[in-house]
């Protein structure tokens, strides 16, 4: 693994390992960098964390990179983990239909 050290990123698997016995795995062959976090049961992830550029989201900051955490869930449940976390996380939700 190349930059899954990153200090939030070891505290966002750290929570989750922690909370729900899951640990992430690596759903790309060739990349060291993006971790899929999946249920026990159907294996469907619920989480992606994947490493993007920055100014694909933040066009007016310096270039670089930044870990981007996907989670499947209802927004108010997602927004109260969050919170719970010992880092902060900018979050853009997306709503689809119901």
């Amino acid at each position: 693994m190349k930059r899954l050290d990153v200090p939030a990123v070891q505290a966002v698997t750290t929570y989750i390992k922690d909370k729900y016995g899951i640990e992430g795995d690596l759903p790309f062959s060739d990349d060291f960098d993006d971790l899929a976090f999946r249920h026990q049961d159907n294996k469907k992830w619920f989480g992606l964390l994947i490493l993007v550029d920055r100014q694909r989201f933040f066009p007016d900051e310096k270039a670089g990179e930044m870990y981007l955490l996907n989670l499947k869930s209802d927004p108010k449940k997602i927004m109260e983990r969050v919170a719970a976390m010992p880092v902060t996380i900018p979050v853009r939700a997306m709503v689809f239909g119901s």
